[in-house]
């Protein structure tokens, strides 16, 4: 018997936080896909790789949308941004966090980031899995965001749930 693989299904979600001065704000897309292997006893990560359209985060500001797409992400050039797991972990207990090393591609530039991640549900149709993570825009090229006497921090905390189906 071999890996057990699941797809990124309805449910799924990214969303971020930013701060900025004295405020901060969050960004959300459902525009996620990709595939998640598990082995054969379906309590170890074998394999993923998943995405999200650059263009796919809103905000609540359609103005900030257009602005972060075009000025900051650019997202007619760097339409996807990846999250790869290409080494096995180490047992997904269900609600137990473990630290979940991958690749993120995102901009143009690839660096290789943790991910704390936990079994939220799991069930014969597939599972549920929480991963949170942060992100320094300026490691991937991308220059600090500024709006007159409004700035960005640098450093976004990301939370996902991935609605995982077996194929």
């Amino acid at each position: 018997m071999g890996a057990t693989s699941y797809v990124v299904g309805e449910g799924s979600e990214i969303s971020f936080v930013a701060k900025i001065t004295g405020s901060s704000f969050r960004g959300k897309s459902k525009s996620l896909e990709g595939k998640v292997e598990l082995n054969e006893t379906g309590d170890t990560l074998v394999g993923a790789f998943i995405k999200v359209k650059a263009s796919g985060f809103k905000t609540g500001m359609s103005q900030r949308d257009n602005h972060m797409r075009r000025k900051y992400i650019e997202a007619s050039r760097f339409p996807w941004v990846s999250f790869k797991v290409e080494e096995p972990t180490g047992v997904l207990y269900d609600g137990t966090p473990m630290d979940l090393v991958g690749t993120i591609s995102f901009h143009g530039v690839e660096k290789k980031s943790t991910a704390k991640v936990r079994v939220i549900n799991r069930s014969e149709e597939g599972l549920v899995i929480k991963a949170d993570f942060e992100l320094n825009i300026l490691d991937y090229g991308i220059k600090q965001p500024k709006f007159t006497v409004v700035k960005m921090a640098p450093l976004l905390k990301f939370e996902v749930t991935l609605a995982l189906r077996k194929q």
